[in-house]
This record gives structure tokens, C-alpha cells and sequence, in this order.
């Protein structure tokens, strides 16, 4: 029988399969954004080869320049969006992880002191009115 793992274990655990394809999410995207980096190199090189000489040849040029580019932020559109969702979550996950940790090893005097602090801070709002 296998050993499951704590809740607090799985949280920090950097090998887990959501925290490895997150990453390999982002490098994807990355990659993908290089490779279409390199794509508008390449159709500029041809430009300066002379293979668009004609006014109809370099506004197809154009075209195919601006196609590219829609289809990479599509993508990348598509993808922020997805990620930026998973991460919310993430975020909101590990935020209650980090906050049980401090609530358990919270010194109760950290309380007063604040409490005083915010005492003392609005004290002179109190005097002004």
C-alpha cells in the first residue's frame, strides 16, 4: 500500500505533476514566443533577398507578417489567460497554507503589540475631531 502524503507535504512539494507542468507551461510559451520571434527574422531576410519586389508580393508580406502576430497573441491570450487562472488559485491555495503556518506558531503577544500600535496610531485621529 502506497503512503499518502499530508496535505502540507503536497503543498511544497516541487516535484508534484501540477507544479512541473505549470513550468512546463510557461517554458512552452516562451519557447513558442522565440520561435516566432525567429520566424519574423527569417521573413525579413527574405524581404532583403529581393523576393518581395513587386508592390503586391511585399503587402502580402505585410499579411503574412500581421498573421503571425495575431496568432501569437492569440496564444498567448489563450495561455495568460488559463495560467492566470491557475495561479489565482495557487495563490490562493498556498495563502492559507503560509497563513495556518503563522496562526500555529503565533506568539499571542504579537497580538497586543499590534493592538497597541493601532492604538496608538489612531489616537491622534480620535484628538482631531
Amino acid at each position: 500500500m502506497a503512503k499518502r502524503k499530508s496535505p502540507q507535504t503536497v503543498a511544497f512539494d516541487s516535484s508534484s505533476e501540477k507544479l512541473s507542468s505549470k513550468s512546463r507551461a510557461y517554458d512552452a510559451l516562451f519557447a513558442l514566443n522565440q520561435h516566432v520571434e525567429q520566424a519574423l527574422r527569417d521573413l525579413e531576410r527574405l524581404r532583403q533577398l529581393g523576393l518581395f519586389e513587386t508592390r503586391f508580393r511585399r503587402e502580402s508580406l505585410k499579411a503574412c507578417w500581421a498573421a503571425i502576430e495575431e496568432t501569437r497573441a492569440w496564444i498567448n491570450f489563450e495561455t495568460t489567460e488559463f495560467l492566470q487562472e491557475r495561479e489565482q488559485r495557487d495563490w490562493a491555495r498556498f495563502g492559507k497554507v503560509r497563513r495556518r503556518w503563522e496562526e500555529k506558531y503565533e506568539d499571542p503577544k504579537d497580538a497586543l503589540i499590534e493592538a497597541e500600535r493601532l492604538t496608538r496610531k489612531l489616537a491622534p485621529k480620535k484628538r482631531l475631531k
